[in-house]
């Protein structure tokens, strides 16, 4: 088994496994109902990409229909049950409003819209891991949630403080902070955007991914 400790990818190509690696005498049957846990969490994941995926969808044929016929890119268009200068009534309100030009922008391919949606898929994933399956497999083997480990996670955490505390700026020597992720993503510093092939990229290795059950210090 690779150690989870390596900088390694978790990932290059063939069947999808996960792994967990303990450093302590552990039953088997305990550590299969860890790797049960780590299928969870791949399962969970799995359905915030398709949700995640229906968004691209849904973006790709609103540009397509959209494209053709919002040719006055400064005007407002509007969503919601009535016009903006109708009364405003619960139910039947004017819900928001942003010009043609800008929304155009928000859903072509690699527009502003997927990069917001996929930064908030990679906040979901970490909060998955972190308030959930952290703790359920901490609980499983009976240690600390501080001694389960996960490479790939941890990189995760790093870009969701960008996006959460750093208004999505990536520092000079970031990618030297990560171990997984700079392999697969190109992390220049300055603006971060994460596009759709960023996301498919990151799901292959949540596919394969490894933990490690660390022994108390």
């Amino acid at each position: 088994m690779t150690n989870p400790q390596s900088s390694e990818l978790y990932w290059t190509g063939g069947p999808f496994q996960v792994r967990l690696r303990s450093q302590m005498d552990t039953p088997q049957h305990v550590i299969d109902q860890a790797v049960a846990t780590l299928d969870e969490f791949c399962s969970e994941c799995h359905k915030q990409y398709f949700a995640f995926n229906g968004m691209v969808n849904g973006r790709f044929l609103a540009y397509k229909k959209l494209k053709p016929i919002l040719k006055l890119r400064d005007n407002k268009i509007t969503i919601g049950a009535a016009l903006p200068d109708a009364k405003q009534l619960p139910g039947k309100s004017t819900i928001a409003q942003m010009s043609q030009g800008e929304l155009l922008e928000g859903l072509k391919e690699g527009g502003t819209f997927e990069d917001q949606h996929a930064k908030a898929l990679i906040v979901m994933i970490y909060h998955l891991w972190e308030e959930n399956y952290r703790h359920k497999i901490a609980c499983t083997m009976s240690v600390p949630k501080n001694q389960v480990e996960c490479i790939l996670m941890g990189d995760i955490r790093r870009v969701r403080n960008l996006i959460i505390h750093k208004n999505s700026v990536i520092p000079q020597n970031f990618s030297d902070e990560l171990k997984l992720l700079s392999q697969i993503w190109n992390l220049e510093p300055g603006e971060l955007k994460i596009t759709e092939i960023m996301i498919c990229a990151l799901m292959e290795q949540i596919n394969a991914i490894r933990v490690q059950i660390n022994s108390s210090t």
